[in-house]
């Protein structure tokens, strides 16, 4: 779960200026609270927003 976060988290984003949210987050929030939930920022060009980021998330045909 937090690999997803991190990934969903990391993934920039037009509406924010091309930031990410977890690169907003660093700077308003306290860091002990991304690391409190285990989040952490994936370089841009390793987010992995497809099924295969959860294993156990895919369905089985």
């Amino acid at each position: 779960m937090h690999a997803a976060m991190s990934h969903v988290d990391s993934y920039c984003r037009k509406s924010l200026d091309w930031f990410s949210p977890i690169e907003l987050a660093m700077v308003i929030l306290p860091a002990s609270l991304t690391d409190a939930l285990g989040i952490e920022k994936v370089d841009p060009k390793d987010v992995n927003l497809t099924p295969y980021l959860v294993p156990h998330a895919m369905v089985k045909k």
